[in-house]
């Protein structure tokens, strides 16, 4: 570990609040009392120094207050099994600024769950390369509300991969101004099912050269 709290009940402390855990030896089994700030900063500073060298296996322990306190930096250093051993609660506790810096290996390592608990602000202020992170399988996770969340800018970052696991629901989802920003290419990636439940306005607002492109095989 990297740096010091001195003295055990501190450590105790210091521990009960990297893990939320608020049983500490000591307090009577009570909820331990509220650092002061300057403690506090120490707590998020150290928690912050130990985090890249931090197990898989510790982070799913840590305590939403810990992952509040990490640093986008930080957050942006981490390994593809570091972010994958990140909890749907704590994924959902992340401010918009660390989901954007989640690292596009990162959330190419979460499983559809994890990707459904990233919230619609988070989705929408990813850039192109890391929505092209997620797996097909997780893209074909995420809510009709991620989706909508997804920018016209991001919209050339989904990949022909992603596009083939599009479900009927994502599908009908799309607003027209995102359907308009889907390349030919793209669309002739999306599986029949998803494309008949396209609406009659989704499909005009396609074009010309992308209605073309339509497979109905």
């Amino acid at each position: 570990m990297v740096g010091a709290i001195t003295g055990s009940n501190s450590a105790a402390l210091y521990q009960a609040w990297l893990t939320g855990n608020r049983t500490v030896t000591g307090q009577g089994g009570g909820a331990p009392a509220a650092p002061d700030a300057t403690v506090l900063l120490s707590w998020q500073a150290l928690a912050n120094a130990n985090m890249p060298t931090t197990l898989p296996t510790d982070i799913a322990k840590l305590s939403t207050d810990a992952i509040a306190a990490l640093h986008a930096d930080v957050i942006s250093s981490l390994t593809p099994s570091q972010v994958a051993a990140f909890t749907t609660a704590q994924i959902s506790s992340l401010s918009t600024t660390q989901v954007q810096a989640l690292p596009a290996t990162g959330i190419g390592a979460l499983n559809g769950r994890q990707a459904l608990a990233i919230s619609t602000d988070g989705i929408a202020l990813l850039s192109g390369v890391q929505i092209s992170g997620f797996t097909a399988s997780s893209f074909g996770s995420l809510s009709t509300d991620q989706i909508q969340a997804i920018s016209t800018d991001q919209i050339s970052g989904i990949s022909t991969r992603q596009l083939q696991a599009l479900t009927s629901a994502q599908a009908r989802a799309l607003k027209t101004a995102q359907i308009d920003s889907i390349t030919a290419q793209q669309i002739s990636a999306i599986p029949v099912t998803a494309i008949t439940a396209l609406s009659t306005g989704q499909i005009v607002a396609l074009g010309t050269d992308s209605v073309s492109a339509l497979s109905f095989k």
